[in-house]
């Protein structure tokens, strides 16, 4: 596949099924992709890899990083698309996320309880994004509009029923 080099950061020695390689848990999707699943590292600040083996990490899966409070700072690899529901759910600490450009896809509730997160850009081609996004700001600053309008907040505050839930650019 085009959209995939070869020549990116990268995780050797794969294996195959819910096994784990290093501190990501990972599942094959199919011949050319991966979906990270699980984490048991510690690192504060956290790049995911591009890939694992030769195969490009294209998504992270259901809760694979819930309740990771020692994340600081995240960078998705480049390659990901989506983001599953409740992905980074109870990561307290975490600051600041880098998504990807090739994002399309948010699940619900992918950073629910994470208050300390000061700014999260969405890039251009997210075409869906699961309900409240972002929730339970401890801290007075102000979010952005488009988050709120994102996450399903202002949505919710109105009375509007969920399938009316648009991006607004």
């Amino acid at each position: 596949n085009d959209d995939f080099q070869q020549n990116d950061e990268k995780v050797d020695h794969i294996e195959m099924g819910n096994a784990y390689n290093e501190v990501f848990y990972f599942e094959a999707i199919d011949t050319e992709t991966v979906t990270i699943t699980g984490y048991r590292g510690s690192d504060r600040v956290l790049v995911l890899p591009d890939r694992i083996d030769t195969r490009p990490v294209t998504a992270i899966g259901d809760y694979a990083f819930a309740d990771q409070s020692g994340i600081v700072y995240l960078t998705l690899g480049k390659y990901v698309r989506s983001i599953g529901d409740y992905a980074f759910y109870g990561c307290t600490s975490l600051k600041e996320i880098n998504l990807p450009d090739k994002l399309s896809s948010i699940g619900a509730f992918a950073f629910r309880g994470c208050r300390r997160v000061k700014s999260l850009v969405i890039p251009a081609g997210v075409e869906t994004i699961g309900k409240q996004l972002l929730m339970e700001r401890r801290n007075k600053e102000a979010l952005s509009t488009n988050i709120d309008f994102y996450s399903g907040f202002v949505y919710e505050m109105l009375g509007l029923p969920m399938e009316l839930y648009t991006p607004l650019f």
